[in-house]
């Protein structure tokens, strides 16, 4: 009976146990309709195997594209980016001033406290549906 119960251990310790991919701390900035907004929030990849973010959609406005700012020669400029790649077991943060997402040509106005629903894709989880809230 022991050898079972130890052979049962050693399987459960062997089995490669991951946790999950997920999105927090997101928020996007207000602006009027007709407008542009940049929205921002934290991936964080807990399992053993890197994902990549194609994608972001949302309803809320004519074109919605992942964007970094760079610098060259002095001056900052902004340029979308096809993927971003996020690593096993690491976190990548969209921020003001690096990696954010550009949401162009708003539909509506969107003020302090407005919500809004937005859809990450990635090619191993899939599609990552979440809410994010204006603030300044």
């Amino acid at each position: 009976m022991k050898k079972i119960i130890l052979i049962f251990f050693g399987l459960l310790i062997s089995c490669n146990t991951t946790g999950e991919l997920k999105i927090t701390n997101q928020w996007f900035r207000p602006a009027v309709k007709g407008m542009n907004t940049a929205f921002y929030f934290t991936i964080e990849n807990n399992t053993n195997q890197a994902d990549t973010l194609y994608s972001v959609n949302s309803d809320i406005a004519g074109m919605v594209q992942i964007h970094e700012t760079f610098e060259k020669e002095g001056m900052m400029g902004m340029r979308q980016v096809d993927f971003v790649v996020v690593k096993p077991n690491s976190k990548i943060e969209f921020k003001p001033g690096g990696l954010h997402v550009m949401v162009m040509n708003l539909y509506s106005d969107y003020k302090k406290n407005s919500s809004a629903d937005f859809e990450l894709y990635f090619k191993q989880k899939g599609i990552v549906k979440i809410k994010a809230v204006t603030k300044l």
